[in-house]
Order: C-alpha cells, then structure tokens, then sequence
C-alpha cells in the first residue's frame, strides 16, 4: 500500500477508529479562503441543475435501463418578479414502452415530479413550480 499516507480500521458497528480518521483529517487538511461565498451552494447553472434533478427523480423511480434512455431537456425557465421559477422539462422517449413506464398510469410520473419540484425548492431556497413533458420519438 505504498500509494497511501496512512491506513485507518474503522467499524461503524463498534465506533472505533473514528477518533484517529479525524485527527489525522484535521492535522491534514490546509488553511485557506473558500473558493465559493457562504451563499452559493453550487457551481452548475440553473439549467443543469435543473435537468440533473429531475433526472435523479427518473433514475430513482424507473426500472434499470430505462433511464439511461431517455431525454433530459429544460424547455421554460421563468424566473418571475415575486422571486418564484416555473420550468418546463421535456422528457423524449424513444419507444412507446418507455413512454408507458415513465407515466405509470399517471401516478408515477406525478410522483417523480413532486419529488423533483420539491427538491428544486430546497436548492433554490424559493417556491418552484416544475411541469413535466413526456413525449415520443418525434421530439
């Protein structure tokens, strides 16, 4: 294990090992300014952070790799004056099996937005009114 500076045996049944994995992060880690002010909580735009959201939702709520299959894009973003966002996102399927897993009778697809909007609204810190799209192969 010639490539490490240390090597620390920790069980989180028993808790043992923690006192000597934070002391020697403390004594590690540098002094220094933070690259980002105590405000920003991301370096990603409002677009991808967007996408990448509701994406998290799909890929927690559709079997394997239907997922990976679909087409993750922002149509609408409004940011209006009284500080809310609206957003629009598109979710382009490419056969129409895909399309019925995504909607799910409609539940599932509700879910996955509520989810997506709720966590939207924590990261931007305001109300967040999200509607997705589920289209097929002409997108």
């Amino acid at each position: 294990w010639e490539n490490f500076n240390n090597i620390f045996m920790i069980s989180a049944l028993l808790g043992t090992g923690i006192t000597e994995l934070k002391t020697y992060l403390l004594s590690a880690a540098h002094f220094g300014d933070w690259l980002f002010p105590e405000n920003v909580f991301t370096d990603q735009n409002h677009n991808q952070l967007i996408k990448e959201t509701v994406r998290s939702k799909l890929l927690e709520y559709l079997p394997q790799e239907v997922p990976y299959n679909l087409k993750v894009e922002l149509e609408y973003l409004d940011l209006e004056q009284e500080g809310s966002i609206s957003a629009v996102v598109i979710i382009g399927c490419d056969t129409p099996k895909y399309e019925k897993l995504v909607i799910g009778r409609g539940r599932r697809i509700k879910t996955i937005a509520a989810e997506a909007e709720q966590a939207l609204s924590d990261a931007f810190l305001t109300n967040f009114r999200l509607r997705l799209v589920v289209c097929g192969k002409q997108m």
